[in-house]
C-alpha cells in the first residue's frame, strides 16, 4: 500500500501528518510526503511589486518557497523517524490540486491522507481538500484538527445500498483484513425525507410512523445485509446497526458513542440528497465529525 500525504506547511497539514503516521505505522504502508510550489500564486504575486521587476521577484519568491518546502518536508521526516516510520519526500511545481492528483497517479497511491481547513475544522467548497476528494481516483482520508489516531481498531461504514457504499464496505474490509479491525456497517433511515414525501402524498402521521418502521425493517436491513455479505466473502463477520434520523448527524453520533476510530464512507450515495458535490451527507460527516473520515469513490 502506498500513501500520499500533501504538506503545505500550515498547522492543519502538520496536524494531519502527525495523525497519519499512526495509521501508516499500523498499516505497514509506504509513505510519500508531497510539497507543491504554487507557481500560479508566485506569478500573481510577482506582478504586484513596485520595488522589483517581475522576473527578479519571481526568482526570489520561487527560491524562498522551495527552501520553505524543504524545511517543511524535513520536519515531516523527523516526525516519522520518531515513530520508526520511513517516508519519502518530494517537491513538485504547479497548481496544488493538479500536482497532488498527478503524483497520486504516478505512485500509484492507494490512499491520500490530508487535513481539512483549520477554520471550524470544515471542508469548504473549492478548497484544496474538497477538490482532491472530488477529483482523486483513489480514496482520500480527511483528518480534522480535532481528530486523534492512536490505533485503527474500530471502523464504521455507513451504507445505503448504492454501489458507492458497497465500494466503501470493500475498502473497509481490506483494512480490517490487514489490521484485524472491528467493522460495523450502519444504515440511517432518513425519517424526515420519508415523512416529507408521505405528507405530500397525503399519508396520515400514524401511517408515516409505520412507513419509517417498515423501511427500517425491510430496506434498511437489506442494505446492511448486503454490506455484511462483502465481509463474509473475505472471511469476516461485520456487525450492523440501523438508526433513524438525520443521516450525517446519526453517523457522527454512532461514531462517538461507540468510540470508532475511523469512518469509511462513499463519496456519493445516501439517497438522492447525497448526490451533490462530494455528497451532502459525506460533506456534513466530514464537517461534524471529530473522527478521521475516509472517502471512497466508486
Amino acid at each position: 500500500m502506498k500513501i500520499l500525504i500533501p504538506i503545505d506547511g500550515t498547522e492543519c497539514s502538520s496536524d494531519a501528518a502527525e495523525q497519519a503516521v499512526h495509521f501508516i505505522k499500523h498499516y505497514g504502508a509506504e509513505a510519500t510526503a508531497l510539497y507543491v510550489v504554487n507557481t500560479k500564486l508566485i506569478r500573481e504575486t510577482s506582478h504586484q511589486s513596485e520595488f522589483f521587476d517581475t522576473k527578479t521577484l519571481h526568482g526570489i519568491l520561487e527560491k524562498s518557497i522551495y527552501e520553505k518546502g524543504g524545511e517543511f518536508l524535513s520536519e515531516i521526516k523527523k516526525l516519522f523517524a520518531a515513530e520508526g516510520v520511513s517516508v519519502k519526500t518530494k517537491i513538485r511545481e504547479g497548481e496544488p490540486v493538479d500536482e497532488i492528483i498527478d503524483e497520486a497517479k504516478e505512485l500509484p497511491a492507494t490512499m491520500i491522507i490530508m487535513g481539512s481547513l483549520k477554520s471550524g475544522s470544515r471542508i469548504a467548497l473549492g478548497s484544496i481538500a474538497d477538490r482532491v476528494v472530488r477529483e482523486a481516483y483513489c480514496p482520500v482520508m480527511i483528518i480534522s484538527p480535532k481528530a486523534k489516531i492512536t490505533d485503527i481498531k474500530r471502523l464504521l461504514v455507513p451504507v445505503d445500498g448504492s454501489k458507492y457504499s458497497r465500494k466503501s464496505a470493500e475498502f473497509a474490509v481490506s483494512i480490517a483484513k490487514k489490521t484485524g479491525a472491528f467493522v460495523e456497517v450502519l444504515h440511517v433511515v432518513n425519517d424526515y425525507a420519508i415523512s416529507y414525501s408521505s405528507a405530500i402524498a397525503g399519508v396520515s402521521p400514524e401511517d408515516r410512523e409505520k412507513l419509517v418502521e417498515s423501511y427500517k425493517k425491510d430496506a434498511g436491513q437489506k442494505y446492511v445485509s448486503e454490506a455484511q455479505a462483502v465481509g463474509k466473502v473475505a472471511g469476516l463477520n461485520l456487525a450492523s446497526n440501523i438508526r433513524v434520523g438525520n443521516p450525517a448527524e446519526e453517523i457522527v453520533k454512532e461514531a462517538e458513542e461507540k468510540k470508532f476510530d475511523l469512518i469509511v464512507i462513499g463519496s456519493r450515495g445516501m439517497g438522492h440528497v447525497g448526490r451533490l458535490l462530494i455528497g451532502s451527507v459525506t460533506g456534513a460527516v466530514i464537517n461534524l465529525s471529530s473522527k478521521p473520515v475516509l472517502i471512497v469513490r466508486s
